[in-house]
């Protein structure tokens, strides 16, 4: 998932630094790329959920039983709470993909 952010930034960054239609280009590549890119976003994003939960649950494995409990209840409390900010910011984010009018609307 990550390869994939890094060669659109890549040529997105090429497109626009053409001398002739770069804009077009640009708009192509990024219509033509949006659903890999949005895969990859999703995949990126719940793997690092699946992996602050995993690294909570690892506490079994690393300390005695009673600090066991006490970090992994720590850690998911820690995880629930950048989850919820992560959905919070997700939210917010949607702003920038809507339409003109719907943005508008979001702004007055």
């Amino acid at each position: 998932a990550m390869l994939v952010f890094v060669l659109c930034t890549m040529y997105s960054k090429t497109a626009l630094a053409r001398t002739s239609h770069a804009l077009e280009t640009y708009e192509r590549f990024s219509k033509d790329t949006h659903q890999m890119r949005f895969v990859s976003f999703q995949i990126l994003y719940w793997t690092s959920i699946v992996f602050c939960f995993t690294t909570a649950l690892s506490s079994f494995l690393s300390f005695p039983d009673r600090a066991a409990w006490g970090a992994c209840v720590a850690l998911l409390i820690a995880s629930l709470w950048i989850s919820r900010q992560n959905a919070r910011i997700l939210e917010m984010g949607g702003l920038a993909f809507l339409k003109d009018d719907e943005i508008e609307k979001q702004l007055s």
